[in-house]
């Protein structure tokens, strides 16, 4: 559980970093994007370099964080237009 939860914290704050650069959609969507083919890269390094299966689980928690910290930027932006 613990190795899970590594996965979406670090990914999480990973992906709230490069969102928050986003000024708009399509940059956020490319940080998303960006994120997760670092996730499938990583573990596809790992794949070759140690000869163990493709751990996908180890993608979908990191997907899970990712989409945790798009949330997260979401609430916030639309918390920060209504008080404006």
């Amino acid at each position: 559980m613990t190795h899970r939860i590594s996965h979406v914290a670090a990914f999480g704050v990973l992906a709230l970093l490069l969102l928050m650069l986003g000024r708009n959609g399509a940059q956020r969507l490319l940080a998303t994007v960006g994120a997760l083919a670092l996730a499938m890269a990583t573990e596809f390094a790992q794949y070759l370099d140690f000869r163990q299966p493709f751990e996908w689980w180890d993608v979908r928690d990191d997907g899970i964080g990712i989409l945790l910290a798009l949330a997260l930027v979401r609430l916030a932006r639309t918390r920060c237009t209504l008080k404006d």
